[in-house]
């Protein structure tokens, strides 16, 4: 069993989420409650054990995977504020 990783300090984002691509972390930003695809799990790395949680379809035979609901509700927050950063910014900012 790995080491427990602190939740993501006020204000940034998760350690883990930083280390991925930017189509990666866009994906992920857009629905973190999507199916996480093989190269997005394996991009992930050994954070993959802490923040990627297994369903097994036993009709199917198949394992899907997808965040641990901690590591997507974190995303949704984080995400919650970035939106809430972008829109108190003045249009010419923008």
């Amino acid at each position: 069993m790995g080491s427990r990783k602190r939740p993501a300090r006020r204000g940034r984002a998760p350690e883990w989420f930083t280390r991925l691509g930017p189509d990666a972390q866009s994906a992920l930003l857009d629905d973190p409650y999507r199916e996480l695809t093989e190269p997005l799990v394996t991009a992930l790395g050994p954070d993959a054990e802490n923040v990627v949680g297994r369903v097994y379809t036993a009709h199917e035979r198949s394992t899907r995977y997808y965040l641990a609901p901690r590591a997507a509700v974190e995303l949704v927050s984080a995400r919650g504020r970035v939106r809430g950063w972008w829109r108190r910014l003045s249009p010419l900012h923008r």
